[in-house]
């Protein structure tokens, strides 16, 4: 007979994706995931199965993890190009915050696997499809609503939108302070709106 797991599941695949998310894929060991969670490799694999199967978790609670940092203002906002402020505002906020533990998990794992691993690539491609569909609607809104310049398309709103997005993290990693990045945000929704 088992014995019942003494941990929180929860808890362990949060610190998986921060150890994940801190070192990417291929730099993190099991010995890394067993200091991270206090966890023996026999429990992890149990529990979770094996380091690939880890990382495939460590995905899905990350892209979880975007949505529940979305600032409550956002979600109140009538207007769609603030509401698309507030969401690069939060991107800029969680990619600049002190202990932000790497660039974008994401776009760390597009960039280290491109599409050479399904597994990888469908969640990577999943959750940029949630968030262009959700960006694309506050585009489609603000067109409708007569809010974009005149020539632009809720299309090219979506790809600027989501390259900022995406980049952030990463500009972020590499030293670009958060009021820089906020005006590289700000001259874009200017370029954009009517």
């Amino acid at each position: 007979m088992a014995r019942p797991r003494q941990f929180d599941e929860d808890l362990v695949i949060d610190q998986v994706t921060r150890t994940f998310w801190e070192r990417g894929y291929a730099n993190t060991s099991i010995a890394d995931l067993e200091t991270a969670t206090g966890l023996g490799r026999q429990s992890l694999y149990c529990a979770f199965g094996d380091k690939h199967a880890l990382f495939l978790r460590a995905l899905e609670r990350y892209a979880a993890f975007g949505d529940q940092h979305m600032p409550p203002a956002a979600l109140n906002s009538t207007s769609p190009l603030e509401h698309l402020r507030y969401m690069l505002r939060a991107t800029i906020d969680t990619a600049t915050s002190p202990d932000a533990p790497g660039a974008c998990l994401m776009v760390q794992a597009m960039t280290e696997f491109g599409d050479t691993d399904v597994d990888v690539h469908a969640k990577c491609q999943a959750n940029s499809r949630r968030i262009e569909a959700w960006i694309g609607r506050l585009a489609a809104e603000a067109e409708a609503l007569g809010m974009l310049a005149p020539g632009v398309a809720p299309a090219t709103v979506t790809t600027l939108v989501m390259t900022q997005h995406f980049g952030i993290p990463i500009l972020a990693r590499s030293g670009v302070p958060a009021d820089q990045l906020q005006s590289s945000v700000d001259l874009l929704l200017k370029q954009i709106a009517s």
